[in-house]
Protein backbone atom coordinates (compact mmCIF):
# COMPACT_ATOMS: atom_id res chain seq x y z
CA UNK A 1 0.00 0.00 0.00
CA UNK A 2 1.11 3.26 -0.38
CA UNK A 3 -0.38 7.05 0.21
CA UNK A 4 -1.98 9.31 -2.35
CA UNK A 5 0.47 12.32 -2.65
CA UNK A 6 -2.94 14.57 -3.00
CA UNK A 7 -5.17 13.33 0.06
CA UNK A 8 -2.74 11.31 1.50
CA UNK A 9 -5.30 8.33 1.54
CA UNK A 10 -3.80 4.25 1.30
CA UNK A 11 -4.12 3.28 -2.10
CA UNK A 12 -3.06 -0.20 -4.17
CA UNK A 13 0.77 0.11 -4.87
CA UNK A 14 -0.22 -0.39 -8.76
CA UNK A 15 -2.97 2.47 -8.61
CA UNK A 16 -2.24 4.95 -11.64
CA UNK A 17 -5.54 7.06 -9.71
CA UNK A 18 -6.40 7.47 -6.82
CA UNK A 19 -9.82 5.90 -5.52
CA UNK A 20 -10.59 8.32 -3.14
CA UNK A 21 -9.87 12.17 -4.96
CA UNK A 22 -9.66 11.14 -8.33
CA UNK A 23 -6.37 12.57 -8.95
CA UNK A 24 -4.26 10.64 -11.48
CA UNK A 25 -0.62 9.47 -10.03
CA UNK A 26 1.03 9.56 -13.23
CA UNK A 27 1.24 12.65 -15.02
CA UNK A 28 1.51 10.89 -18.51
CA UNK A 29 -1.50 8.84 -18.10
CA UNK A 30 -3.46 12.12 -16.75
CA UNK A 31 -2.02 14.36 -19.66
CA UNK A 32 -3.34 11.42 -21.90
CA UNK A 33 -6.44 11.11 -20.52
CA UNK A 34 -7.23 14.98 -20.91
CA UNK A 35 -6.31 14.67 -25.07
CA UNK A 36 -8.40 12.01 -25.12
CA UNK A 37 -11.52 13.74 -23.45
CA UNK A 38 -10.85 17.26 -24.95
CA UNK A 39 -10.56 15.31 -28.80
CA UNK A 40 -13.67 13.39 -28.15
CA UNK A 41 -15.90 16.35 -27.16
CA UNK A 42 -14.63 18.11 -30.23
CA UNK A 43 -15.85 15.69 -32.28
CA UNK A 44 -19.14 15.46 -30.55
CA UNK A 45 -19.36 18.96 -30.53
CA UNK A 46 -18.47 19.30 -34.61
CA UNK A 47 -21.38 15.97 -35.18
CA UNK A 48 -24.15 18.54 -33.53
CA UNK A 49 -22.51 21.38 -35.27
CA UNK A 50 -23.31 19.66 -38.71
CA UNK A 51 -26.67 18.39 -37.62
CA UNK A 52 -27.64 22.10 -37.55
CA UNK A 53 -25.35 24.47 -39.36
CA UNK A 54 -27.69 24.80 -42.14
CA UNK A 55 -30.71 25.84 -39.68
CA UNK A 56 -29.49 29.43 -39.22
CA UNK A 57 -31.49 33.32 -39.27
CA UNK A 58 -31.33 34.45 -43.17
CA UNK A 59 -29.71 38.12 -43.55
CA UNK A 60 -29.75 40.18 -47.08
CA UNK A 61 -25.81 39.16 -46.99
CA UNK A 62 -26.07 35.74 -45.73
CA UNK A 63 -29.52 34.90 -47.21
CA UNK A 64 -31.04 31.08 -46.96
CA UNK A 65 -31.21 29.61 -50.51
CA UNK A 66 -33.04 26.29 -50.97
CA UNK A 67 -33.41 25.47 -54.70
CA UNK A 68 -35.57 28.23 -56.42
CA UNK A 69 -36.16 29.65 -53.22
CA UNK A 70 -33.98 32.59 -51.54
CA UNK A 71 -35.01 33.73 -48.02
CA UNK A 72 -33.53 37.33 -46.91
CA UNK A 73 -34.36 38.77 -43.51
CA UNK A 74 -37.49 40.47 -44.70
CA UNK A 75 -38.31 38.73 -47.55
CA UNK A 76 -37.80 36.04 -50.22
CA UNK A 77 -37.15 35.50 -53.95
CA UNK A 78 -39.02 33.00 -55.93
CA UNK A 79 -38.01 32.54 -59.13
CA UNK A 80 -36.71 36.35 -59.53
CA UNK A 81 -40.44 37.35 -57.87
CA UNK A 82 -39.44 39.24 -54.77
CA UNK A 83 -42.57 38.88 -51.89
CA UNK A 84 -42.06 40.74 -48.31
CA UNK A 85 -42.97 38.93 -45.19
CA UNK A 86 -45.31 41.99 -44.70
CA UNK A 87 -47.40 40.97 -47.49
CA UNK A 88 -48.36 37.37 -46.14
CA UNK A 89 -52.01 37.08 -45.16
CA UNK A 90 -51.97 33.52 -44.76
CA UNK A 91 -49.81 30.78 -43.80
CA UNK A 92 -50.22 27.32 -44.81
CA UNK A 93 -48.72 24.06 -43.90
CA UNK A 94 -48.93 21.06 -42.71
CA UNK A 95 -46.42 17.94 -41.71
CA UNK A 96 -47.46 14.28 -41.10
CA UNK A 97 -44.79 12.41 -39.83
CA UNK A 98 -45.62 8.40 -39.47
CA UNK A 99 -43.67 5.86 -38.36
CA UNK A 100 -44.43 1.86 -39.91
CA UNK A 101 -42.81 -0.81 -39.23
CA UNK A 102 -39.87 1.35 -37.66
CA UNK A 103 -39.53 3.18 -41.06
CA UNK A 104 -40.12 7.12 -41.06
CA UNK A 105 -42.09 9.30 -43.49
CA UNK A 106 -42.75 13.21 -43.38
CA UNK A 107 -45.49 14.76 -45.72
CA UNK A 108 -45.01 17.98 -45.82
CA UNK A 109 -47.49 21.06 -47.19
CA UNK A 110 -45.85 24.58 -47.15
CA UNK A 111 -47.64 27.25 -48.85
CA UNK A 112 -47.53 31.63 -48.94
CA UNK A 113 -50.89 33.52 -49.50
CA UNK A 114 -50.46 37.27 -50.19
CA UNK A 115 -51.95 40.31 -51.50
CA UNK A 116 -50.83 41.06 -54.78
CA UNK A 117 -50.89 44.48 -56.75
CA UNK A 118 -54.44 44.28 -57.65
CA UNK A 119 -55.20 43.42 -53.65
CA UNK A 120 -56.06 39.96 -54.63
CA UNK A 121 -55.04 37.17 -52.95
CA UNK A 122 -52.10 34.74 -54.40
CA UNK A 123 -51.11 31.16 -53.06
CA UNK A 124 -47.40 30.51 -53.73
CA UNK A 125 -46.81 26.87 -52.93
CA UNK A 126 -43.36 25.92 -51.96
CA UNK A 127 -43.30 22.24 -51.42
CA UNK A 128 -46.58 19.63 -51.54
CA UNK A 129 -47.40 16.31 -49.91
CA UNK A 130 -47.11 14.89 -53.65
CA UNK A 131 -50.67 13.88 -53.60
CA UNK A 132 -52.42 16.52 -55.69
CA UNK A 133 -50.04 19.84 -56.47
CA UNK A 134 -46.51 19.90 -57.10
CA UNK A 135 -44.43 22.50 -55.86
CA UNK A 136 -41.32 24.74 -56.59
CA UNK A 137 -39.11 22.08 -54.06
CA UNK A 138 -39.97 18.41 -54.76
CA UNK A 139 -41.89 16.67 -51.89
CA UNK A 140 -39.27 13.96 -52.23
CA UNK A 141 -36.37 16.04 -50.74
CA UNK A 142 -34.11 15.60 -48.16
CA UNK A 143 -34.70 15.84 -44.34
CA UNK A 144 -32.49 18.83 -44.37
CA UNK A 145 -34.69 20.82 -46.96
CA UNK A 146 -37.42 20.12 -44.94
CA UNK A 147 -35.76 20.97 -42.12
CA UNK A 148 -34.79 24.41 -43.36
CA UNK A 149 -38.41 24.80 -44.49
CA UNK A 150 -39.73 23.99 -41.53
CA UNK A 151 -37.50 26.69 -39.71
CA UNK A 152 -38.46 29.46 -41.99
CA UNK A 153 -42.08 28.58 -41.61
CA UNK A 154 -41.41 29.01 -37.60
CA UNK A 155 -39.70 32.71 -38.34
CA UNK A 156 -42.04 33.75 -40.76
CA UNK A 157 -44.85 33.20 -38.36
CA UNK A 158 -43.15 35.01 -35.62
CA UNK A 159 -42.17 37.94 -38.11
CA UNK A 160 -46.15 37.72 -39.38
CA UNK A 161 -47.99 36.99 -36.21
CA UNK A 162 -49.50 40.59 -34.92
CA UNK A 163 -50.48 41.23 -38.45
CA UNK A 164 -52.33 37.71 -38.65
CA UNK A 165 -54.23 38.06 -35.20
CA UNK A 166 -55.20 41.74 -36.14
CA UNK A 167 -56.98 40.73 -39.29
CA UNK A 168 -58.85 37.32 -37.43
CA UNK A 169 -59.44 39.96 -34.74
CA UNK A 170 -60.85 42.93 -36.72
CA UNK A 171 -63.18 40.25 -39.00
CA UNK A 172 -64.66 38.82 -35.34
CA UNK A 173 -65.09 42.14 -34.37
CA UNK A 174 -67.28 43.25 -37.45
CA UNK A 175 -68.95 39.72 -37.74
CA UNK A 176 -69.63 38.49 -34.80
CA UNK A 177 -67.89 34.89 -35.81
CA UNK A 178 -64.32 33.74 -36.06
CA UNK A 179 -64.14 33.02 -39.97
CA UNK A 180 -61.35 30.34 -41.10
CA UNK A 181 -60.63 29.25 -44.55
CA UNK A 182 -63.51 32.23 -45.84
CA UNK A 183 -65.44 29.03 -44.98
CA UNK A 184 -66.09 28.39 -41.47
CA UNK A 185 -67.64 30.56 -39.06
CA UNK A 186 -66.81 29.67 -35.89
CA UNK A 187 -69.67 31.82 -33.49
CA UNK A 188 -69.08 33.68 -30.18
CA UNK A 189 -71.42 30.76 -29.00
CA UNK A 190 -69.76 27.46 -30.22
CA UNK A 191 -71.72 27.23 -32.97
CA UNK A 192 -69.94 25.68 -35.91
CA UNK A 193 -71.25 27.57 -38.89
CA UNK A 194 -70.97 26.15 -43.00
CA UNK A 195 -72.89 27.26 -45.84
CA UNK A 196 -75.69 29.55 -43.95
CA UNK A 197 -76.15 25.39 -41.53
CA UNK A 198 -74.89 25.03 -37.80
CA UNK A 199 -73.17 21.80 -37.85
CA UNK A 200 -72.71 21.66 -34.09
CA UNK A 201 -71.68 23.20 -30.87
CA UNK A 202 -67.77 22.51 -30.70
CA UNK A 203 -67.74 24.33 -27.10
CA UNK A 204 -70.79 21.72 -25.91
CA UNK A 205 -68.89 18.66 -27.78
CA UNK A 206 -65.46 19.62 -25.90
CA UNK A 207 -67.01 19.92 -22.36
CA UNK A 208 -68.47 15.97 -23.32
CA UNK A 209 -65.32 14.82 -24.14
CA UNK A 210 -67.19 14.57 -28.50
CA UNK A 211 -64.64 17.03 -30.14
CA UNK A 212 -61.72 15.12 -31.92
CA UNK A 213 -58.83 17.25 -31.99
CA UNK A 214 -54.80 16.83 -31.81
CA UNK A 215 -55.06 13.38 -31.47
CA UNK A 216 -52.25 10.53 -32.01
CA UNK A 217 -51.58 7.04 -32.90
CA UNK A 218 -49.07 4.91 -31.15
CA UNK A 219 -48.37 1.01 -31.42
CA UNK A 220 -45.43 -1.50 -31.44
CA UNK A 221 -44.72 -1.29 -35.12
CA UNK A 222 -46.52 1.78 -36.01
CA UNK A 223 -47.23 5.65 -34.79
CA UNK A 224 -48.70 8.86 -35.50
CA UNK A 225 -49.35 12.29 -34.30
CA UNK A 226 -52.47 13.97 -36.30
CA UNK A 227 -52.66 18.18 -35.42
CA UNK A 228 -54.71 19.43 -38.01
CA UNK A 229 -58.01 17.09 -38.20
CA UNK A 230 -60.46 19.31 -36.42
CA UNK A 231 -64.00 16.60 -36.05
CA UNK A 232 -67.48 16.98 -34.66
CA UNK A 233 -70.01 15.30 -34.95
CA UNK A 234 -72.77 16.87 -37.02
CA UNK A 235 -76.21 17.65 -35.01
CA UNK A 236 -79.70 16.07 -36.27
CA UNK A 237 -78.15 13.54 -38.53
CA UNK A 238 -80.03 9.69 -38.53
CA UNK A 239 -78.15 7.13 -37.16
CA UNK A 240 -77.89 5.30 -40.55
CA UNK A 241 -76.64 8.03 -42.29
CA UNK A 242 -72.92 7.53 -41.72
CA UNK A 243 -71.67 9.61 -44.90
CA UNK A 244 -72.25 13.06 -42.88
CA UNK A 245 -72.11 12.04 -39.35
CA UNK A 246 -69.10 14.28 -38.69
CA UNK A 247 -67.00 17.55 -40.14
CA UNK A 248 -63.83 17.28 -40.63
CA UNK A 249 -61.87 20.72 -40.84
CA UNK A 250 -57.88 20.77 -42.02
CA UNK A 251 -56.20 22.93 -39.73
CA UNK A 252 -53.83 24.00 -42.28
CA UNK A 253 -54.21 27.80 -42.29
CA UNK A 254 -52.56 29.85 -39.79
CA UNK A 255 -51.97 26.68 -37.53
CA UNK A 256 -50.77 28.79 -35.05
CA UNK A 257 -53.24 31.55 -34.12
CA UNK A 258 -56.27 29.04 -35.52
CA UNK A 259 -54.99 26.53 -31.87
CA UNK A 260 -54.35 29.63 -29.61
CA UNK A 261 -57.65 31.37 -30.31
CA UNK A 262 -59.90 28.07 -30.08
CA UNK A 263 -58.27 27.01 -26.64
CA UNK A 264 -58.77 30.00 -25.68
CA UNK A 265 -62.32 30.42 -26.49
CA UNK A 266 -63.20 26.78 -25.09
CA UNK A 267 -61.47 27.15 -21.66
CA UNK A 268 -61.55 31.10 -21.24
CA UNK A 269 -65.21 31.74 -23.58
CA UNK A 270 -63.57 34.22 -25.92
CA UNK A 271 -60.97 33.93 -29.28
CA UNK A 272 -58.82 36.71 -28.29
CA UNK A 273 -58.08 39.10 -25.47
CA UNK A 274 -59.88 42.52 -25.50
CA UNK A 275 -56.44 44.83 -26.50
CA UNK A 276 -55.86 42.90 -29.26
Amino acid sequence: MKKCPSCFELIQEEAIKCKHCGEWLNKKENDLFNKTKTLVKEKIDAIKENKTKHLFLPTDKNPMIIDGLIFYEDSLTINETKLFYTEITNIEYSCLVTTVNFSTTTSMTFALHFKNSENQIERVLIISNGIYEKGIISHNSDKKIKEQLTFMKGLIEKLTFNSRVIKYALELNETGYLLYKNKYKFHKNGNLEIDNVIKANFKEQYENNELTWLSSHSGYRSSSFDPYSFIVKNNNIKWYDFANKNTTIEITYDWDIFTASLMNFLKNGYYFHKNV
